[in-house]
């Protein structure tokens, strides 16, 4: 055929006029001849609209049981679709697919104010306890030795070292007057113990307030005003005295201990093996 001759056919083919109607019949001819050469016991044979379409098919591509036509069309999409392409490798790979469901979760705010109040709580806490000397292995003062007449002493176990005004008694520390002496000593909250002669005693601080441990003699005690739930203690092997604000003396001697008051009155004396 000569090119006059089939550029006058291809001209003539572009214009001439094809009814839509006989296009349409056409195409509807071609699926149709498509979906019947798929077999019948084809699984998941469905409209293909979405990428979930497509992803129930591949677990029969994966076992080759789709149609030409349809195995064309699933490979077609999943090279231009990345999500159907990674959940297609994944499948080939036996990977199970992750779902996760999200749930409203409740607000962490009331509990981040509770923690963080723990926490202030806390550091007061351990700030309070490390200016008393409360924690383990603090030894702060207690007292100070305000005046000594006669011979003061520091005791511990069977040595004795003579200690003047301005010692500073510290937790636990066990101090004695001998014959004839006598010494003044000043708590920290104020609180003023005089000793007399050979008067044995040791101060020491807990939560509750502070306790001077009265070993032997005689100890006249003016308690300072103490803060709200504390209290000044002295204590006896037999017995045990908590005062507020008031002048008393406590004298140990070999018959027992004995508690006269001479200004004010004694919140509480309890004995103790009895």
């Amino acid at each position: 055929m000569k090119n006059e001759k089939f550029d006058r056919l291809l001209s003539t083919i572009r214009n001439e006029n094809v009814d839509e109607k006989v296009v349409a019949q056409a195409s509807d001819r071609v699926w149709k001849s498509m979906a019947e050469s798929a077999p019948v016991a084809e699984p998941n044979r469905h409209t293909l609209r979405s990428c979930e379409d497509f992803q129930a098919l591949i677990p029969a591509y994966l076992a080759k049981e789709l149609a030409p036509a349809r195995a064309m069309l699933f490979e077609d999409h999943f090279h231009s679709c990345v999500a159907c392409r990674h959940a297609l490798e994944r499948a080939r790979d036996g990977e199970r697919q992750q779902v996760w469901q999200l749930t409203n979760r409740p607000s962490a705010l009331p509990w981040r104010w509770a923690m963080g109040a723990a926490a202030v709580a806390a550091v007061l806490v351990v700030a309070f306890g490390f200016s008393n000397g409360l924690l383990p292995g603090q030894h702060p003062v207690r007292a100070e030795v305000q005046t000594v007449e006669g011979a003061l002493y520091a005791v511990n176990g069977a040595d004795m070292q003579l200690i003047p005004a301005g010692y500073q008694v510290r937790n636990g520390d066990e101090i004695r007057t001998a014959k004839g002496s006598t010494a003044v000593v000043r708590l920290l909250d104020g609180s003023l113990v005089e000793m007399g002669p050979r008067a044995d005693l040791a101060v020491s601080r807990q939560w509750r307030g502070t306790t001077v441990h009265l070993q032997g003699g005689q100890v006249i005690v003016q308690a300072a005003k103490q803060h709200a739930g504390r209290r000044l203690y002295v204590a006896t092997d037999d017995g045990l005295v908590s005062v507020k604000g008031t002048i008393f003396s406590v004298n140990r001697g070999i018959k027992g201990s004995r508690v006269a008051v001479v200004e004010g009155v004694v919140g509480h004396v309890e004995r103790r093996g009895v």
